[in-house]
């Protein structure tokens, strides 16, 4: 799965939102504090309702590889290896909420 795929089931799940967005380049293990806050930054410039957009996140990778001193097609592959496991976790958070909230 490509880094565009696992943003596509996240986007469609509705959990391409900033903090979501900047938890995966986290635990892709791409960012450091600095970058974080400039991450942020360029993903809620234009966000509309907190969404990103593939073209947002593409610009943010794009930044995050320059500052990493990195291909882009190696932070591309980073964050690929973690899209899966992303995911679930997301879906994880999300089901554990409706539970408590259900009161299970």
């Amino acid at each position: 799965m490509s880094m565009e795929d696992s943003y596509k089931k996240m986007q469609k799940a509705g959990y391409n939102t900033v903090d979501n967005i900047v938890n995966w380049l986290k635990s892709a293990n791409l960012m450091h504090q600095e970058a974080e806050t400039k991450a942020r930054e360029m993903l809620s410039e234009s966000s509309n309702e907190a969404k990103v957009e593939l073209e947002k996140l593409q610009a943010v990778v794009q930044h995050v590889a320059t500052e990493n001193k990195q291909q882009i097609d190696d932070v591309k592959n980073a964050m690929a290896k973690q899209g899966p496991k992303i995911i679930e976790a997301f879906q994880a958070a999300a089901k554990a909420f409706s539970d408590v909230m259900s009161g299970k």
